[in-house]
């Protein structure tokens, strides 16, 4: 029971002791020697000179060179899987989503497992309040995708601990299934993308409705009468049906879903933030729900300011310098740059390609004393929304290819809101004179063939893109004069 006791120790401590726990960590796990052999890093840090036996703080860890995710999928194309496990085996391997092109597969080991009984148990404290035995749904992607990942992990946990924990996995087309098996066995929890959680919910609420009807036209007594009537004036909704008492939602910003997710299912849910490359490092909200801990006993964060970022947007030479998330201003914004502690696969200065906020790093009224961050955005490329991803190029490659009712002279996607549901609102300026129908359609089509826009806005994943022509569009740039091609409202950010 050695990770409860060192758990228990680590919630309180003052931030110069978490600090000294975080370097004392990463140099027991010897993340830098572990990394050293893998393909991933042995070449680069090669040529940049880096002696991993000499890098035991984070003062000297900022000399080593960032990775990307670029880095990982080069070494993966190029090299067999085993150059890439920095331990003697790998028990078990995730892959990512592959939005943002080639899937990365991510080993985990049975070291990697057992560290996992430290971590659960606080991310149970942090959602549910306590850590012991759970009944959870988990509504993901169908394995071996990203978000399958947590509740393997999460299942693995309690079994090394010998818990009784009762998790079942269902993927979109069988979430109604799911939701049913969920009433029956009065499972506890929910855990799933927040957008895919409330269009779920509103399909209850339209079943229900359409049931109630169909009953009373099979039978038209007065029972059946009062069930039609309340489902138009009580509104039946997920909540009524099923009893989740706590959920956790992640992939996405879970501020714009808060409140219908408050409003369907009755409870207050809480954000989590984490990726298949981050193996067992996480961040969660606790019940205060004023950002998410991060600990530092178990990665070691550190961000890149947006100035930095600006400097490196100017000049591709240039190198952003990083600040140890324990050094970091309250409402500084930037990258997420991650150093985990996993065996099979540590993460040396991952660029995460996150836009962050630093909450704070005084102690929460929850009397935890980790670092609280907020997530808002991708830094790249990468048009986030929810469950649908993709890279501002591909479509910009759809948007050249328009040509048949007229041509585009600029363009400029806004990632906004309508209620909850996040929608691409394109604003075109069209090249000289076209007929605006036909190529606003043409345009819309043209949108409509990225894997996926389709199917989201029609099942209501997302709302519906839409094309509008403008006389100008009058250009965003950033500091360094970079036209900006996606723009993320602020509307983006929460329920409207």
């Amino acid at each position: 029971m050695r990770h409860f006791i060192w758990a228990e120790q680590s919630e309180c401590a003052a931030l110069p002791q978490l600090v000294e726990r975080c370097e004392q960590r990463f140099r027991a796990k010897k993340v830098m020697q572990r990394a050293a052999g893998s393909a991933v890093y042995r070449e680069r840090w090669a040529a940049a000179g880096v002696v991993p036996e000499a890098v035991r703080t984070h003062a000297e860890l900022k000399t080593v060179p960032y990775t990307t995710s670029s880095h990982v999928r080069e070494a993966q194309s190029r090299h067999h899987p085993d150059e890439l496990v920095c331990s003697d085996h790998a028990q078990l391997w995730i892959s990512t989503s592959g939005t943002t092109g080639t899937p990365k597969w991510i080993p985990t080991c049975l070291e990697d497992l057992d560290d996992l009984r430290e971590l659960i148990p606080r991310g149970e404290s942090l959602v549910v309040g306590k850590a012991g035995d759970f009944s959870v749904l988990a509504i993901s992607a169908p394995a071996p995708f990203v978000s399958e990942s947590a509740g393997y992990h999460l299942l693995f946990s309690h079994l090394l601990d010998d818990r009784h924990a009762e998790v079942t996995f269902v993927s979109l087309p069988e979430a109604s299934d799911g939701l049913l098996f969920a009433r029956k066995a009065q499972t506890e929890g929910l855990f799933a993308f927040p957008s895919l959680a409330v269009v779920i919910a509103e399909g209850v609420a339209r079943l229900a409705a359409e049931g109630a009807a169909d009953l009373f036209k099979k039978e038209r007594s007065l029972r059946n009468l009062l069930g039609v009537i309340a489902t138009r004036v009580l509104k039946i909704k997920a909540r009524h049906i099923f009893k989740f008492r706590w959920g956790m939602f992640a992939g996405e910003p879970v501020d714009a879903y808060r409140q219908a997710i408050v409003d369907n299912y009755g409870l207050e849910p809480s954000a989590t933030y984490s990726a298949t490359e981050f193996g067992g490092t996480s961040a969660s909200e606790c019940q205060v729900h004023a950002g998410m801990h991060i600990y530092l006993d178990l990665c070691l964060p550190e961000v890149i300011p947006e100035a930095e970022l600006q400097r490196e947007d100017a000049d591709e030479s240039y190198v952003p310098q990083a600040l140890p998330l324990w050094e970091a201003p309250s409402g500084l914004t930037g990258e997420l740059v991650l150093t985990t502690f996993d065996a099979a696969f540590p993460l040396v200065r991952y660029r995460t390609s996150d836009l962050v906020e630093v909450v704070s790093t005084d102690p929460c009224a929850c009397g935890r004393t980790h670092p609280r961050i907020r997530v808002f955005r991708r830094t790249d490329d990468v048009i986030n929304l929810g469950l649908i991803r993709f890279s501002i190029y591909l479509l910009k490659g759809k948007l050249e290819e328009v040509r048949v009712h007229g041509r585009i002279a600029r363009w400029q996607a806004r990632i906004t809101r309508v209620n909850y549901k996040p929608k691409v609102l394109l604003l075109v300026q069209p090249a000289g004179d076209v007929v605006p129908d036909a190529f606003t359609q043409e345009i819309a089509d043209k949108m409509d063939e990225i894997e996926g826009v389709r199917q989201a806005w029609e099942n209501g994943l997302i709302a519906r893109p839409e094309v509008r022509l403008v006389d100008e569009v009058v250009e965003q740039r950033t500091a360094t004069g970079k036209v900006r091609l996606a723009i993320y409202d602020d509307a983006y950010f929460k329920e409207t």
